[in-house]
């Protein structure tokens, strides 16, 4: 009778722990050589699960680099926010980016076109060989005949190859030392050699080069103290100002692309150090035998605010 208990228990155990469920939890440390299912037939066949588990823990739970976000996003605003699937942020940062290098362009080249047709109205209706003659007209004993290296007219086609550049410019220094006698001039600038920028911004900005516009013929001394120039000098002027002032939206740009992609990189960390932060992932298996056939259940939930 006892023997018959004996095989009877013998071979209704191993049937009844096949069929056992086994749970692991994810914070349970794996040893091969350890690990008892419960089942005697994997156990001793001694089947490995520690390789699964690990292995399906670490595709679930995918931790993010802060660094490494923070740079792609430095380097291309939104990079970073798609590297953590935060896909709308990444949208919106990205859209922005191109957004202002749009209107970086469109304001750049505007701007460029107006500076165009400002210098092109300025070589039309300004003349250096007429600001030289006028200079000569009213301050004879600063003048020095040997500024202008030729006798040109005004209808030469490049009136400013025919200067000599430094001797003018000592002219220009010579009269407005005459505010040291009591006798102001108004003269306070040299005036640059063309073409450079600054050419054109000063013959459209201060009163001492009004008399070298054409439609100056009565331009004397005393205008220039009291800014009374010529309506092309004012038109002029206001030319220039409208270049500046979009080449000013162009450089706003510039500083909001900059500030985008430094916003951008210490967003890109601060979502990935949160999405560490809230993600945290359980696995568990589940032994199940289907006709001689073992197969493993895997079974993932994701919580929230656990992986503090």
């Amino acid at each position: 009778m006892r023997t018959r208990c004996f095989f009877i228990i013998l071979f209704c155990v191993p049937f009844e722990l096949w069929g056992q469920r086994v749970d692991i939890p994810s914070s349970t440390k794996v040893q091969s050589n350890q690990l008892l299912t419960g089942s005697l037939l994997i156990d001793l066949c001694n089947i490995d699960l520690k390789d699964s588990i690990q292995s399906s823990i670490q595709n679930e739970f995918h931790r993010y680099s802060p660094s490494r976000a923070a740079l792609m996003s430095a380097v291309v605003p939104g990079a970073g926010q798609f590297y953590t699937k935060s896909y709308l942020q990444s949208a919106l940062f990205f859209g922005f980016e191109v957004g202002m290098w749009i209107l970086y362009s469109q304001y750049t080249s505007k701007g460029d076109d107006k500076t165009k047709e400002f210098e092109h109205f300025a070589d039309e209706h300004w003349s250096v060989v007429r600001y030289a003659r006028w200079m000569a007209q009213y301050y004879p004993e600063q003048f020095d005949p040997a500024t202008l290296l030729n006798n040109p007219s005004d209808n030469v086609e490049h009136p400013w190859d025919y200067v000599n550049w430094d001797k003018l410019n000592s002219t220009e220094d010579a009269i407005g030392q005459l505010i040291l006698t009591s006798q102001p001039t108004g003269f306070t600038h040299r005036l640059p050699r063309r073409p450079e920028q600054q050419y054109y911004e000063l013959i459209g900005k201060y009163s001492q080069y009004g008399g070298g516009w054409d439609d100056a013929a009565y331009y004397t001394p005393d205008d220039v103290l009291s800014s009374n120039v010529s309506p092309h000098f004012h038109h002029y002027s206001a030319m220039r100002g409208d270049a500046n002032d979009l080449y000013a939206v162009a450089s706003t740009a510039t500083y909001l692309l900059v500030a985008n992609h430094v916003f951008n990189a210490l967003e890109a960390a601060w979502n990935a150090t949160r999405m560490n932060r809230k993600l945290s992932t359980h696995a568990s298996f589940q032994i199940k035998q289907y006709g001689s056939v073992i197969a493993f259940e895997q079974r993932f939930t994701t919580s929230i605010e656990l992986g503090k």
